[in-house]
């Protein structure tokens, strides 16, 4: 699960920029997708913490651990990805399906304290709410990613202004 930000340069900072070495204009954008990459994974485990609805949603903490910055290989930048395999199904939800009873009776016994003697009822419970519900989502990472966008585009408005008012 991963988020990708495009960053789209006005015609200004384009002619500003042809003035600078090749190697000079690459080492300015890692500089600056870095820090914004950066910001962006704090925003995300935030959001995994405190949830945009209030909604803790990891309690073990291993979804937060597992995010992280990627450096792109064929062009220059990073991307914030989340590697757990259940990454994906928080974020976005699920289809009605048939869970493994493993993890969710731990997850039951973890998150809600449900006693041994009731487990298996619990657990085949929530199983058939499961298959015939789905699960909700619980955006971290859109809500992060739209948040960094908003202030990106700010940003640009801002720096074009200088350059104008720069030539």
């Amino acid at each position: 699960m991963s988020e990708h930000i495009k960053v789209e340069l006005s015609e200004d900072l384009k002619k500003f920029m042809r003035r600078m070495t090749p190697t000079g204009i690459k080492n300015l954008m890692y500089k600056i997708t870095s820090f914004y990459a950066l910001k962006l994974q704090g925003t995300v485990v935030k959001n995994i913490d405190h949830g945009p609805s209030g909604y803790k949603i990891s309690d073990t903490g291993k979804l937060k651990q597992s995010v992280h910055i990627r450096k792109l290989t064929n062009e220059v930048g990073y991307k914030v990805v989340a590697e757990k395999d259940y990454a994906l199904t928080v974020e976005t939800g699920s289809k009605p399906h048939y869970p493994p009873y493993k993890p969710l009776s731990l997850w039951l016994k973890r998150k809600l304290h449900v006693p041994i003697s009731r487990l298996y009822i619990a657990t085949k419970g929530l199983q058939r709410k499961i298959a015939r519900f789905g699960t909700k989502p619980h955006p971290y990472l859109k809500p992060s990613a739209d948040w960094l966008r908003s202030r990106l585009n700010r940003m640009g408005e801002q720096l074009a202004k200088f350059i104008e008012s720069s030539l």
